[in-house]
């Protein structure tokens, strides 16, 4: 029989060092770095041993295919990638398994990152699978990319780097599946088995199957096509939500946000609250439109105890017992329709061109609207007019045109 095993020095590489499958597996013992304007590549086949808590530090080039980066097992975990120097460092890991790393990268600094069709697993000591620090900049791509079992969240990011995901599986995170404060996001393609935790996070997300996503702080950050348990988070300025499957209760629970909610289709599974919404923003209106609630006890539920603008609803169905309960925060309904019982305390219910199956206030008011079509002519042809409504000194308004819409108490 034959045995082959190769180390590796550490200290800085002064050479082009390259990993080939006829001498692995290798051993690494010691801390390496690949300092600027030098390469460290694994060549398909490699196996490289790291030993406990020893880094491999990228401030050049960096570069592996289908091999396996590993610690030398017995419970030890090595001290992963740490990557980042200048704008010309560069790790593309191409089909590789990188196991059994605490983290298995950390990213500090500026750099260019590509993960594609590779595997991170196996962290210990409540460390990330990747970490990105307040310190990163430049880029992190992830392209059809598994990441299993780690010690806390499986991504862990801030600072100033852009994050780009694109069919990638998480699976078994201790903590989150993503935590990312701050940083830029573009992710097409996620599916995760436990929540994802975005705050002040700037972007867009798609095609998104998972279970709760909870959103701290965003402003105009787009989101569709989510198949997910529940949403939660708070202080959102505008959030934007096209095209929502939401199975769970509570299904939407948003405090002291904003923003826009359409094409949402909320199961509750026979109990539970559909969306929850408590101290609205007062500077813009949670608006929802386009969507179906089923199977909830309560529809909407509403709390304020300061000023807030109104919640929103357009062309929405609800069928709940409750279908809109609200205390002490305004609401206006344009059409669509409201199977159960709408209850307002200290507030105002606008609902136009919709009915209730029943109502019931507590020192607030129901208001229903109709809308009519004024047509205006003059021996029958198209006048021009001033039009002056009034409604028993209950109501009045004024319009102008030959064609007028109005909506009458």
């Amino acid at each position: 029989h034959t045995f082959i095993a190769s180390t590796i020095g550490s200290g800085e590489i002064s050479d082009w060092l390259i990993l080939e499958k006829l001498w692995s597996p290798y051993h690494l013992t010691g801390d390496l770095v690949v300092p600027q304007g030098y390469t460290m590549t694994i060549n398909d086949g490699a196996h490289l041993r790291i030993a406990d808590q020893v880094t491999i530090t990228v401030e050049g080039t960096f570069t592996s295919g289908v091999s396996t980066i590993s610690s030398m097992g017995g419970g030890a975990r090595w001290g992963g990638l740490v990557v980042g120097d200048n704008a010309e460092t560069s790790v593309q890991i191409l089909g590789t398994s990188l196991v059994e790393g605490s983290p298995l990268m950390t990213f500090n600094g500026d750099a260019d990152v590509i993960f594609s069709y590779a595997t991170l697993a196996r962290s210990s000591s409540a460390e990330p699978l990747i970490r990105t620090t307040n310190s990163a900049q430049g880029t992190l791509h992830l392209i059809s990319t598994t990441f299993t079992d780690s010690a806390s969240h499986c991504i862990e990011s801030q600072g100033s780097v852009s994050i780009t995901i694109e069919n990638v599986e998480m699976q078994n995170c201790q903590s989150d599946a993503i935590w990312a404060q701050g940083v830029n996001l573009e992710i097409d393609g996620l599916t995760v088995t436990e929540p994802v935790s975005l705050g002040a996070v700037e972007g867009h997300l798609s095609n998104f199957d998972g279970a709760d996503l909870v959103v701290n702080n965003l402003d105009g950050f787009e989101m569709n096509n989510l198949d997910i348990a529940s949403l939660s988070g708070t202080d959102n300025r505008e959030i934007i939500i096209d095209v929502a499957n939401i199975d769970g209760a509570p299904a939407i629970d948003l405090d002291n946000s904003a923003g826009i909610l359409s094409n949402l289709d909320i199961d509750c599974g026979g109990s539970g609250t559909a969306i929850t919404a408590h101290h609205g923003r007062s500077s813009a209106s949670l608006t929802v439109s386009d969507s179906v609630i089923a199977s909830c006890t309560k529809g909407v539920d509403l709390h304020t105890d300061g000023e807030s603008a109104p919640m929103i609803l357009m062309n929405v169905h609800i069928d709940s017992m409750i279908a809109i309960a609200s205390d002490g925060a305004d609401i206006m309904v344009h059409d669509g329709v409201l199977n159960g019982t709408v209850d307002v305390d200290s507030a105002i219910a606008n609902l136009y061109d919709v009915s209730p199956t029943s109502e019931s206030t507590s020192f607030g008011e129901i208001r229903t609207w109709a809308t009519h079509i004024f047509d205006v002519r003059l021996n029958g042809n198209s006048q021009n007019a001033d039009i002056v409504f009034e409604v028993e000194d209950y109501w009045s308004g004024e319009a102008q045109g030959s064609s007028v819409q109005v909506s009458l108490p």
